[in-house]
């Protein structure tokens, strides 16, 4: 299973605080990629965010897919969000 959460533009990944159960990851500039196996339990991924602009941003939905059955698959919501300038 491959977990896909795109970046919202703004946001940045903090090196070093992605948590969960998983086989491997690869967190490129605007995306994050978790490789999981398949199993009946939820899993669970976190990871924190740093503000690098301000703005409004659409958050992107998160998709799920199995790597050998593409008929198994999931996708979240999108929504937006914004982040205010320093004061």
């Amino acid at each position: 299973m491959v977990v896909t959460d795109l970046l919202p533009g703004g946001l940045s990944i903090v090196p070093g605080s992605l948590n969960g159960t998983f086989d491997s990851f690869d967190i490129r500039e605007d995306r994050l990629l978790i490789y999981t196996s398949v199993g009946s339990e939820p899993k669970e991924f976190s990871y924190e965010a740093k503000a690098v602009a301000s703005g409004s941003f659409v958050l992107p939905a998160v998709e799920a897919c199995h790597l050998y059955d593409l008929n198994r698959y999931a996708v979240s919501s999108e929504s937006v969000f914004k982040v205010n300038p320093r004061k």
